[in-house]
């Protein structure tokens, strides 16, 4: 039987934001596979620090901004 944490204030405060989970943009996520190659990766992981987000989250932003989603 598996012991389940009962939520607290901050997990409902947390859930109930706008970005609190991935629901909440409205659509569910696909998982991709890609393959960059090393020089365009450094440049992608250096623009990401740059602006202190996720490799991910630089990704995702520039994909939405390139096809103005």
């Amino acid at each position: 039987m598996a012991i389940i944490k009962k939520p607290t204030a901050t997990d409902k405060f947390i859930g109930e934001a706008p970005d609190g989970t991935s629901k909440a943009m409205g659509t569910e996520q696909v998982q991709i596979t890609l393959k960059l190659s090393p020089e365009l990766l450094a440049s992608v992981d250096a623009a990401a620090k740059a602006i202190n987000i996720s490799r991910a989250g630089f990704i995702k932003m520039s994909l939405s901004n390139a096809v103005k989603v």
